[in-house]
């Protein structure tokens, strides 16, 4: 096993998400009071969960990233397998089902920093002409 990829082995609670829009503009794709897990095993296997505390009324079927960011979906999951690179400190997911249709069957590019408890991942995104810079903080739950 890779020395990142033992790092990452576990389950991590979600403490914040938050991302810059186009540059300049720090926003919270689903709130400020998310509730999220993600778990990496040995085996190469990968799920994460976010559920925004704030919009648990209007959980629609099939939202998309865009109607998200908009406001308009409460809850966001994914799973598949991962690869590690433990030169450039990154994770692909290769997406097999997600709540967002756009996802399934493709790559997800994440850049890893795991310092002890704390696993903070960014990834960049676009959505029509908004452009976002993600930052995921979470805990080690085990």
């Amino acid at each position: 096993m890779s020395n990142l990829k033992s790092k990452l082995v576990g389950s991590w609670s979600l403490i914040e998400w938050s991302a810059i829009l186009n540059g300049s503009d720090k926003i919270y794709p689903m709130g400020k009071n998310v509730n999220g897990m993600i778990i990496y095993t040995s085996e190469g296997f990968m799920s994460a969960n976010i559920l925004s505390m704030e919009r648990l009324d209007f959980i629609p079927q099939g939202v998309t990233l865009a109607s998200m960011f908009e406001g308009n979906g409460a809850y966001l999951s994914y799973a598949g397998k991962y690869s590690v690179n433990d030169e450039k400190s990154y994770a692909v997911h290769y997406v097999k089902i997600s709540s967002c249709p756009e996802w399934l069957n493709t790559e997800q590019k994440r850049n890893l920093k795991v310092d002890g408890n704390e696993l903070i991942i960014n990834s960049d995104t676009e959505s029509g002409s908004m452009q976002f810079s993600h930052t995921l903080t979470w805990e080690r739950m085990i």
